[in-house]
Formats: C-alpha cells, structure tokens, sequence
C-alpha cells in the first residue's frame, strides 16, 4: 500500500497546490456565454433584489467559496435572501473577526476575493494542504488508507521543507 499511498499522496499534494497556492482571479462575463441557463430566472432574481435595495455589480464567474449553499430550482427569493442575511448572522455572531463588507463596485469585489483568497491559501498552507480528517472523510471508513496517505503527505511537506 506504500507506493499506491505515496502515489495518492503526491497527486493529493499537487492538486492542493495547483487550487491554494497561487493566483486566480474572478472573471467579468456576459450572460449570453451561459445558454444553458435559465436566463429569465436570473433576471428575475435580480429584479426582485434590486426591488429591494441591492444592485448588480457585474456578472462573474467566480471559483469555488468557503460557505456555498444551494437550493432547488424555483426556490423564491424571499427564501434566497432570508436564508443569506440568517447565514451572516451565525457566521458573524460566532466570530468577533468576521463582517460583512459593503461592496459599491465591481473593484470592490476583486479586492475582497484576494483577500479572500490570501486567507484559504494561509490556511491550507498551514495544515499542510489537507488534513488526517478530511482523508478520512474521503476515504468512507478506510481509515488506514486514509492514515498512509496522510503520512505520506507529511513525509512529502517536510521533504520539501528540508530541500528549500
């Protein structure tokens, strides 16, 4: 199992690295790039936002965020909305570091998903690009595939550390 677990370890660690450690950016988009959606909805999602109080700031295709829920198809969105404002209370509530920003501009956006960005980086950087749980989680209760291949990441981070 060493080999397979070293094998698994290295594409694990590259995979990591490749999303965590290094640049991407959100990119400004059209609508009609996305036919395969429902268009319409989206317009009325945004009517009925801007109905109350909030603006388009540009339409993105953004990479994947910390906190992502998703909901049904046709959800209302009263819901939608309701739901978001009682995530930010609990997200906020339990951590005295966590606001929400106001963002006017689509400039606003960029800066705040660098930032962003910078956090995630940090973390997995710090964890040493995943952890004994999260393998364990993938592993489905193999647990000692899940342990060899997170010894072998480890075996591979300080390699590296010791090389430069």
């Amino acid at each position: 199992m060493t080999n397979a677990a070293r094998l698994a370890a290295e594409e694990i660690v590259a995979k990591m690295r490749a999303q965590y450690n290094g640049p991407h950016r959100i990119v400004q988009v059209q609508e009609d790039a996305f036919p395969h959606l429902d268009l319409g909805a989206y317009a009325g999602f945004r009517s009925a936002l801007e109905k109350r109080g909030y603006r388009l700031l540009a339409v993105v295709s953004v990479p994947p965020s910390i906190d992502r829920q998703f909901f049904p198809y046709g959800t209302p969105v009263a819901t939608l909305l309701s739901h978001h404002l009682r995530r930010i209370g609990e997200i906020s509530g339990t951590d005295a570091q966590v606001r929400s920003l106001f963002m006017a501009s689509y400039d606003d956006v960029l800066q705040m998903d660098q930032r962003q960005k910078a956090l995630k980086d940090g973390y997995r950087a710090s964890r040493q690009w995943v952890t004994r749980d999260e393998l364990r989680n993938m592993a489905h209760g193999k647990d000692k595939l899940a342990d060899a291949v997170y010894e072998e990441v480890q075996k591979l981070v300080a390699a590296e550390r010791k090389a430069g």
